[in-house]
């Protein structure tokens, strides 16, 4: 590619076994620590704030499963919650302890472990799990017996896998290794009785993915290829299968995605083969060629199916239209039987366990920025909806509160822009506003209720988030228009949003800050770039700002799977695009940057933790006025699911922001 666009930044960062980058580490941390300390009571007060309103000891609904019913249970003072499985005669017995039990399968610290609790085997003998012990998503596989306690020995043929298995039956089940990059290539069958692993496929493309799971059915394994996050093909082979082998579902093509479903004597498949909107079509598990595929449902420009859930005499369609999604009950043909009426609005629908596939009932999780998170239950036969549960929230009172929906206009294009603050504390001359952003990978960033914002809430501040273009909030077309050489409309739409909230007396740049993750980082650190004036602080936690660089080192982790996203680097065009906005290129000596709140992760598998570094670092060298705390952390990406740790790195980012907007307490 042409290096024209590469500056020699601090790359000795990205050897971490190096004396200057652990010295550096070192001195950050030290540095970061300093700063914070006189926010320390503050921020031991908001974290005080954020568990009392918590249930720190909650039993969680039970699903069922076949003859058992599982639950989870959070309990005062311990991190992670506990796994409980009860019988027909209401016997219940603890499963698995996340707080202990993988200290004592890792000899490693364990600190910032990722778990993840994998299907258990059709006779709920056997529950997976799946540890990552640095946080740098290379998963390990240990196998409990839950009718005797003790782990089965697994041996793979793999050093780490994906975490993600299928069982065929009790005795067989379908893993996918990891490459030394992280990519998902082989799918590998595991015998039990024999202790054996057998490679069923290996992707050579370095440039499509793998991924399994187990039809609702039960009856089939369908293995997904997907190339560069914008076109996926479907293998299926039955569970009861001697030898099983994956069979091609249908030939696919460029930008072509396939999601597969069984039920009964039937395929169905959501895809958009027909143009870039979705469709629902079917065909008859006996055409094992599946070349005749009936339209249930066409492709719509306003609709976007999002995934069906199969139950043995149920289907249940999930639509997209504009932010919301919509449950409706279908039948075998897609014909619409009934719609779930939703309590609001404006809300958030998230999947619930319906482990059951006999069941005559569908669960699903509800919120909004008013509601905390409640469980509903349809039943299909009454057309009844049920409230089986909803977090309580300590002292919280809806009615004080109140949200706002906005569309902002940038060039014709309108933008949607979410907010909610307290009612008694909203000043004419403008609050303090938390502005959040993301605008990636077509996901929908939802506008969801969370307890700990409140601590912000309550002292005047206004939670906005700006669902700028690149994410999918508006169909595939909201995607497209905010990636690739479409990158800046997503940066120019966060921009756009805060001058006008501004404008309208929400805020004032003096009173506001940014706050972006990951790819969010992205978009806040290069809108400040082009406008530093536009806010006073910014919250930037694992931010993709060495965009170039990254992109073009194919050394590091998913680097050529997310070309689709940003650009291919090697193409002279899209390297003087990505250019021309990557935040650490186009850092100015200016003197009204906003004050920074960094941070990374060592183990970060996605966003090299020397980005941030390299970040400020280049701050540093052009001399900007702004003040930056940089907090390199232990783990990776993901947090991991330790509570307490959660909320102190959270009430930490609180207590910043009220001092930077409101001053000291």
């Amino acid at each position: 590619m042409n290096n024209i666009y590469h500056i020699e930044l601090q790359h000795w960062l990205e050897d971490s076994s190096l004396t200057v980058t652990k010295e550096f580490i070192a001195e950050a941390n030290k540095a970061s620590a300093r700063a914070l300390a006189n926010l320390q009571p503050l921020t031991d007060l908001i974290a005080t704030e954020i568990t009392g309103r918590l249930e720190m000891d909650r039993h969680m609904p039970a699903y069922s499963q076949g003859e058992f019913s599982y639950s989870l249970r959070d309990v005062v003072g311990q991190e992670k919650p506990l796994f409980y499985r009860t019988y027909k005669d209401g016997t219940t017995t603890l499963i698995f302890d996340e707080n202990s039990e993988p200290m004592a399968l890792l000899p490693t610290d364990c600190s910032q472990l990722l778990v993840h609790r994998l299907d258990c085997d059709p006779s709920q003998s056997y529950l997976p799990i799946a540890l990552d012990p640095l946080g740098n998503e290379r998963f390990i596989l240990n196998l409990k017996n839950m009718f005797t306690g003790l782990y089965f020995p697994i041996n793979l043929e793999v050093d780490a896998i994906a975490p993600q298995l299928a069982w065929l039956d009790s005795t067989r089940f379908v893993y996918i290794a990891l490459d030394h990059r992280n990519r998902p290539f082989q799918a590998w069958l595991y015998h039990l009785d024999l202790q054996q692993s057998e490679l069923l496929y290996e992707e050579f493309n370095q440039r499509i993915s793998l991924s399994v799971r187990r039809s609702e059915s039960g009856q089939f394994i369908f293995l997904t290829a997907t190339e560069l996050q914008k076109s996926s093909v479907v293998y299926h082979t039955h569970c009861e299968a001697a030898n099983p082998k994956f069979a091609l579902l249908r030939p696919g093509k460029e930008l072509q995605q396939d999601q597969l479903y069984h039920q009964g004597e039937y395929f169905y498949l959501i895809s958009n083969h027909q143009g870039e909107n979705y469709g629902l079509y079917r065909t008859k598990v006996k055409d094992t060629l599946c070349l005749s595929w009936d339209c249930l449902i066409p492709p719509s420009a306003t609709k976007q199916l999002v995934r069906l859930q199969v139950f043995a005499k149920h289907l249940v369609l999930y639509t997209r239209e504009e932010q919301f999604i919509t449950i409706s009950v279908i039948s075998p043909q897609g014909k619409p039987i009934s719609t779930i009426p939703m309590p609001e609005a404006h809300y958030v629908i998230s999947r619930a366990e319906n482990r059951d596939f006999e069941s005559n009932c569908l669960r699903f999780n509800y919120s909004s920025l008013l509601r905390p998170h409640t469980l509903y239950e349809f039943n299909f036969t009454t057309q009844q909806l049920s409230h089986i549960d909803q977090i309580t929230v300590n002292g919280y009172c809806p009615e004080e509160y109140c949200c706002e929906y906005l569309d902002v206009c940038n060039q014709g294009v309108k933008v949607p822009v979410s907010l909610v603050y307290k009612k008694s504390l909203l000043r004419e001359q403008g609050n303090p506003m938390l502005l959040y952003t993301y605008g990636a990978y077509g996901y929908c960033f939802p506008d969801e209720f969370t307890s700990t914002r409140l601590s912000l809430l309550d002292r005047g501040f206004i939670y906005a988030i700006a669902h700028v273009r690149g994410g999918g909030e508006r169909g595939p077309q909201w995607h497209d228009k905010g990636k690739g050489l479409h990158k800046k409309n997503s940066i120019e739409d966060l921009i756009c949003c805060a001058e006008f909230l501004c404008e309208k007396n929400y805020t004032s740049a003096e009173q506001l800050a940014l706050m972006g993750e990951s790819a969010g980082g992205l978009v806040v650190c290069a809108a400040i770039n082009q406008h530093p004036a536009i806010c006073k602080a910014v919250v930037a936690i694992n931010p993709f700002v060495d965009v170039i660089d990254t992109l073009s080192n194919e050394a590091l982790p998913g680097t050529s799977e997310e070309w689709c996203e940003w650009g291919d680097p090697h193409d002279p065009q899209m390297a003087e695009y990505i250019a021309s906005y990557d935040p650490i290129k186009n850092i100015r000596k200016v003197s009204d940057y906003p004050d920074m709140l960094l941070s990374c992760a060592m183990h970060d598998a996605q966003v090299p933790y020397w980005e941030a570094c390299k970040y400020y670092l280049q701050h540093q060298n052009q001399y900007t006025n702004a003040e930056i705390i940089l907090t390199i952390n232990t783990g990776g990406h993901q947090n991991s699911s330790a509570r307490y740790s959660n909320i102190n790195t959270l009430a930490t980012q609180y207590s910043y922001l009220i001092n930077k907007l409101s001053g000291p307490e």
